[in-house]
């Protein structure tokens, strides 16, 4: 799986984790690497992307 938030929300300004977690939800990276990139737990890391999974900010691409 490999989260992509959608350009339009690219450049709003959001908490610290996060920021540090979508910057690197980039349709490319996966979620483990993104739990590496960022040091946040991948529980942490996967309740970042389905918040903004359920907002319809970012899409889960295989």
């Amino acid at each position: 799986m490999h989260p992509e938030l959608l350009k339009k929300y690219r450049n709003k300004k959001y908490n610290f984790r996060d920021g540090i977690v979508l910057q690197h939800a980039d349709g490319k990276s996966t979620i483990d690497e993104i739990v590496e990139k960022s040091n946040f737990s991948k529980e942490e890391v996967l309740d970042v992307i389905n918040t903004y999974k359920k907002k319809e900010w970012l899409i889960i691409r295989s």
